[in-house]
């Protein structure tokens, strides 16, 4: 059995209110990542990096949310060219956590993510890294970018900032080759892909709807700027029962077959059909649908 860990969702919890991230611990969400970037007005950025120190020295080792699991934390600095990027830096290191992880938005080249980590190394940081494709030239080099840093856990696309560089819609369609070069890089490597925040906080219906689709894409989660939109993204990135019972009826009949290849109710069964069923199994086994 493979090991998963569940990154099917990312809460974005604003640092201006931390009044919002105990309600995010106490909730849902797989990961919640503390937000310095785009989510914080100019003149509130020193405000934002306070209470991110206040809210990491204040988080201890067993603070668990309502599944008894903690979530993953992070925290989305600004880009670290910037001089506010370079302020968060220095504020997160000082905490010299490696428990709470670090997201770098718009990071364009394997060099410049080389010459980050290096920095942070430096400074004793050895932390799980999440990183942002948000940018032409990201997009271009994601392939290289993605093998450039041993630390580097997880991908998310960036997909309102790459519609602007594109010039286009940040709409599905428009986006879907952006999507699946992400997708095929994040695969290359091994890493854990994100999709992007769905913006329209009232429509649940269209938020599963573009969920269930990245799921199929080849995602392995979704973002979220609100918890009400962790129930449906969780729905789509979870495995529902029939496919579990459908997996585990694949593998069974593999496994008895022990000939590297069987049928089963008319469809072939081969080692690339049992690897997807084996991590649908993963996937429903960290999320507690299955004890085995």
């Amino acid at each position: 059995m493979i090991k998963i860990r569940l990154r099917r969702s990312l809460l974005f919890v604003p640092a201006n209110r931390p009044e919002l991230f105990d309600k995010a611990l106490a909730g849902p969400a797989d990961m919640i990542c503390i937000e310095l970037e785009d989510g914080v007005g100019p003149e509130q950025k020193d405000l934002a990096r306070e209470n991110m120190l206040t809210l990491l020295a204040g988080l201890s080792a067993d603070n668990t949310g309502k599944r008894g699991t903690r979530a993953e934390i992070l925290v989305r600095v600004n880009h670290p060219g910037t001089a506010a990027g370079q302020g968060d830096l220095s504020a997160f290191l000082s905490l010299q956590t490696r428990s709470v992880g670090l997201m770098l938005p718009k990071i364009s080249t394997a060099d410049e993510l080389r010459s980050v980590e290096h920095h942070l190394q430096a400074h004793g940081f050895d932390g799980p890294l999440f990183l942002l494709i948000e940018t032409n030239q990201g997009l271009e080099d994601c392939f290289d970018i993605l093998r450039a840093s041993s630390l580097l856990k997880m991908v998310l696309f960036g997909g309102i900032d790459l519609a602007s560089a594109l010039r286009c819609a940040p709409d599905w369609q428009p986006l879907l080759y952006a999507r699946q070069r992400l997708i095929h890089a994040a695969a290359s490597t091994g890493l854990d892909v994100m999709d992007m925040p769905y913006l329209n906080i009232a429509d649940k219906d269209g938020l599963l709807h573009e969920a269930q689709a990245a799921a199929h894409t080849g995602f392995t989660g979704k973002a979220a700027i609100h918890p009400a939109q962790l129930a449906p993204i969780h729905q789509a990135f979870t495995p529902a029962e029939n496919d579990i019972c459908h997996a585990e009826k694949v593998v069974a009949a593999y496994q008895q077959a022990q000939a590297g290849v069987t049928v089963l109710e008319g469809r072939l069964v081969e080692k690339p059909v049992i690897d997807r069923m084996m991590r649908i199994l993963a996937l429903a086994k960290a999320a507690g649908l299955r004890s085995r």
